[in-house]
């Protein structure tokens, strides 16, 4: 969700789980500990990680906003 220019995520009740501080929040990516529940689980495993952009660098961070790898990224992408 966009709030006055910035970025952040909310839940399907409208709280907010990521506060509004991101330039840009980019499509989640599954954590190794999460995919490999996953395997071992029938029950569905959500997404944990997002790559996000913060004063021009980019970093990971988890459904809580909490910075799982560090914002030094001039670019970053998936592959």
């Amino acid at each position: 969700a966009r709030l006055n220019g910035r970025t952040g995520l909310i839940d399907g009740a409208g709280k907010t789980r990521v506060p509004f501080e991101y330039e840009a929040i980019l499509k989640p990516v599954v954590s190794k500990e999460t995919r490999a529940k996953q395997q071992k689980s029938s029950k569905p495993v959500f997404f944990t990680w997002f790559l996000a952009q913060k004063d021009g660098v980019w970093g990971l961070i988890d459904s809580t906003g909490k910075t799982m790898e560090p914002f030094r990224w001039e670019e970053a992408d998936f592959i």
